[in-house]
């Protein structure tokens, strides 16, 4: 049996798509969503495009899904929601705040890596008005903003302006997007890294005798 074979939906006169038929068609229309999306744009991703990815029909579609943006809206909330659901379940299971950072951090870029060039497709439209991903990224960023400050008061740590750490989670997703293209190499991947842990740290931490040394150009002493 071909495990990989998409489903095949048969047609019903007049009855509803089961509900397990319902979750099987959201789950390949969406992922084909996103990897058209990922090559082509928002504005280059049509229908047709998505149904042939999927290798289901135009009615098949629609049954669904309205038009292309109801499947692009519920693709980009679905990868948004991963990001804050990743993100949360790593730092819960670290102990020290120094940890939580790190694994945050980790968690973020594993989550960058495996969802690939969509991620980048997603944060170059937050400056199209066509699509409402600002919306969408606006609830994201208060969910890990609540985590921050969650975190940051059970570690007794100072309590910090909501809008300093969205500022810290906008740096840090600026810093992160340069890596979500499937091409980069460890070495840029740990440069990376590296500059957002001591970014993080030396903002929520502050700059300590203990502090993470400030990353260095190559070749600098």
């Amino acid at each position: 049996m071909d495990n990989n074979k998409k489903p095949t939906l048969q047609r019903r006169r007049g009855r509803p798509p089961k509900q397990e038929d319902q979750q099987s068609f959201d789950r390949v229309i969406i992922d084909a969503a996103a990897d058209v999306c990922a090559v082509h744009g928002f504005h280059g991703t049509t229908v047709e495009l998505i149904i042939q990815d999927a290798g289901v029909s135009r009615p098949t579609f629609y049954r669904f899904f309205k038009n292309k943006d109801d499947v692009l809206k519920k693709m980009a909330v679905e990868i948004n929601q991963d990001l804050v659901d990743t993100v949360i379940n790593a730092v819960k299971k670290a102990e020290t705040v120094i940890e939580k950072i790190e694994t945050g951090v980790d968690a973020y870029i594993d989550w960058g890596i495996r969802r690939g060039e969509i991620v980048r497709v997603l944060y170059n439209a937050l400056f199209d008005p066509a699509f409402p991903i600002p919306e969408i990224r606006q609830n994201t960023f208060r969910q890990l903003t609540l985590l921050f400050v969650e975190e940051l008061k059970e570690a007794d740590r100072p309590a910090f302006d909501p809008l300093f750490i969205d500022a810290l989670i906008n740096t840090v997703e600026y810093l992160g997007t340069s890596l979500f293209t499937g091409r980069d190499s460890e070495k840029n991947l740990a440069r990376v890294r590296n500059i957002i842990l001591y970014f993080l740290k030396s903002s929520l931490l502050g700059i300590r005798e203990d502090a993470p040394v400030a990353p260095q150009p190559d070749g600098a002493v």
